[in-house]
């Protein structure tokens, strides 16, 4: 084979072959070349058996022979044609309006974008992305690329709508497929992801316009579904129908992804919300995501969930399919929400002449709520086979991390656990770090050495990889405060026998952490007392409302044990948050200055970014005192202690300001 091109003789500049330039047969055409010719200004073309090495341009205007064959990340652009037997390189990229024939090989990573067509026996290799690209979109047609008979895509591909998938495809293992595929393609493995074409015309309503349901909606109607979410008028929620439906996000704090895709699905007409609940006569599926709380007694309070389970049992009919999203004790779907479908409804729960009924619970963090949701994996417990199955097929269209089957109540056990082991993990934190401050150390150095351990998977069972957590001013949000207790109730109310031994290590693990806020006020007590000033005269500034940083979740949040302990010593405060504006009856300053001003110690219970700034200059010009808790491990004790302040911290030893530490006064 002859070579044609050696690139310059190496230069790092490409080579440039324009219009009107004929490339032989057999030729080998060095890496880092640009083909191509505008229009109007000719057609190159290249004969049978080449060979482009990698690193090349095909821009436009380009035809190309049979047996074709490229090497790595290679591009090839629009209006270009190649012949049959095609063989194209890994990390390539091929773009709109080509035209390829029969066997053609598109390796790895390789992207096809919108106006492309494959003829016959196509080979898309793995992680592979074939798009609509968004602004190809025509109307209400997304203009995806054509793949015609035989095609082969590999493991992990993502074939997005508009793209044109023909008869007799293979789609590998793990592939996100949310183009409609013909009737006889197969999908290999689990979690290969289709979307049926009956499932695309499936309607859904999504009850509860909360951090679970408005992500739920959201992702569902980005894939397709006509999305109706169902939520109260009431005082503190009714303004985020009006919200959403002018496509605005009603989640403060950072929130990736969440905000552009509710602005594009409410566009496009995929998802409104209404407080209507007769909208739910013409659902597919129903999803219930309320709140689920517990009385002071530890004991569930399902008024909400139940109020709900009334209300759509009137509007079921046989067919529908209710996913029980809201997290539950194990037993609730089968003990408290099916009786009460039933009755109303004058329909038996199960598939196909009955109601559908599944528990699937949600994994989603404030922060991470689109990231959760589609990269974590699903666990769908169903009643029948064919709950499970209407439930799974509609979760694999928006979750990459595998949907996986169970009963359902293996699933309601799996999620109270997945939140009680890590509110276990949480009190030895905690419980480690109060021991170091009473040793004199600090628990964020001792955190360091535990975890400097390695991950050695070469006997697994010895393994000494640890991995331990954060201590801090308490727990908060919507599912660790109470999932413990949900497990707890429902083994007492439920289980088919029970254990001479007390459930002693959850529990004590759960009361624990709900400690954390009092020993908050022990530690102001304390510095207060050492700054010769006395707790309930004094005036603290609280910095932190939401339980989690840089967000605007207040439920459950520690920061509320806190001030109801400092009320009952008889301290006053003030309390700033950015994100937080009012909760609990409380006041919530968003001016930290103002907050900071003429108080005489600061507790800091929730580590935004906005505190991780603060210098000890601008406290001695603001405070009226000198006395520093820090919760979160925000502040560097060393540098406010050299300063004079008097420095206390979840897990420090007292700090003497000449290197040394000892233990708290």
């Amino acid at each position: 084979m002859e070579t044609l091109i050696n690139n310059n003789g190496g230069s790092t500049s490409p080579a440039m072959f324009e219009g009107h330039v004929h490339i032989g047969s057999g030729h080998v055409i060095q890496e880092n070349v640009i083909l191509g010719a505008n229009p109007g200004d000719g057609q190159l073309t290249i004969g049978d058996n080449a060979l482009i090495r990698s690193d090349s341009i095909i821009y436009s205007n380009v035809k190309i022979g049979n047996n074709f064959r490229t090497g790595h990340r290679i591009l090839v652009r629009g209006d270009t044609s190649i012949g049959d037997n095609v063989l194209i390189g890994t990390d390539s990229v091929v773009d709109g309006h080509c035209r390829i024939g029969n066997n053609v090989s598109i390796q790895t990573n390789a992207y096809v974008t919108a106006f492309t067509t494959v003829e016959d026996n196509v080979f898309i290799g793995p992680c592979a992305v074939t798009t609509n690209d968004k602004y190809m979109a025509y109307g209400n047609t997304l203009a995806g690329c054509t793949i015609k008979k035989g095609a082969r895509i590999g493991a992990n591909a993502t074939i997005l709508p508009g793209v044109v998938i023909g008869e007799g495809a293979v789609i590998g293992s793990g592939s996100v497929v949310t183009a409609n595929v013909p009737a006889g393609a197969t999908m290999v493995g689990n979690p290969a992801r289709p979307i049926a074409h009956s499932s695309k015309r499936s309607r859904i309503a999504v009850i509860g316009m909360g951090y679970v349901g408005i992500p739920a909606a959201a992702l569902l109607a980005e894939a397709g579904y006509k999305v109706t979410g169902i939520q109260r008028r009431s005082q503190r929620s009714g303004w985020k129908i009006e919200c959403l439906n002018e496509g605005s996000c009603p989640i403060g704090g950072n929130e990736p992804e969440l905000p552009d895709i509710l602005k594009r699905v409410v566009e496009r007409g995929n998802f409104r919300v209404t407080d209507d609940y007769s909208g739910l006569k013409e659902a597919d599926i129903i999803l219930i995501d309320v709140q689920t709380a517990i009385g002071i007694d530890q004991v569930p309070r399902y008024e909400s969930l139940k109020e709900v389970c009334h209300s759509l049992g009137k509007m079921l009919r046989p067919g529908v399919n209710v996913i029980i999203e809201s997290t539950v004790g194990p037993g609730t779907t089968e003990y408290v929400v099916k009786p009460i479908l039933e009755a109303e409804s004058g329909l038996k729960a199960g598939l196909p002449h009955g109601f559908g009924l599944c528990f699937s619970y949600e994994r989603v963090m404030v922060g991470r709520l689109i990231h959760n949701i589609r990269e974590y994996p699903k666990v769908v417990g169903g009643i029948d086979a064919e709950s499970a199955r209407v439930a799974m097929e509609m979760y694999k269209t928006i979750v990459k991390g595998g949907v996986y089957t169970t009963d359902i109540t293996s699933a309601e056990v799996a999620k109270t656990v997945e939140n009680a082991y890590r509110d276990v993990q949480i009190a030895f934190a905690n419980e480690v770090a109060l021991l170091c401050e009473s040793l004199g150390v600090d628990v964020y150095d001792i955190r360091k050495y535990v975890n400097g351990l390695p991950d050695d998977p070469s006997v697994p069972h010895a393994n000494p990889i640890r991995n331990m957590h954060f201590p801090g001013a308490g727990v908060g949000g919507h599912c660790l405060p109470k999932d413990t207790w949900l497990l707890i109730n429902s083994y007492r109310e439920y289980a088919k026998n029970t254990n001479t031994y007390p459930t002693s290590v959850l529990a004590d693990a759960r009361r624990l952490n709900d400690w954390m806020p009092v020993h908050m006020a022990d530690l102001l007590d304390s510095g207060l007392k050492e700054a010769g000033k006395q707790l309930k005269e004094s005036e603290i500034c609280v910095l932190g409302y939401a339980f989690l940083e840089n967000s605007d979740d207040p439920r459950n949040s520690p920061t509320a044990t806190l001030l109801r302990e400092l009320e009952n010593r008889g301290a006053t405060f003030r309390i700033h948050d950015p994100f937080v504006r009012e909760d609990s009856g409380y006041d919530i300053n968003q001016d930290i200055d103002a907050a900071l001003s003429g108080s005489d110690a600061v507790a800091i219970m929730t580590r935004h970014d906005a505190y991780k700034s603060l210098e000890p200059a601008k406290l001695k010009r603001l405070l009226n005192g000198n006395v520093i808790v820090d919760g979160r491990n925000v502040l560097d004790q060393k540098a406010f202690v050299n300063e004079g302040f008097i420095f206390r911290g979840i897990g420090k030893g007292k700090f003497s300001g000449n290197g040394k530490e000892g233990e708290h006064g």
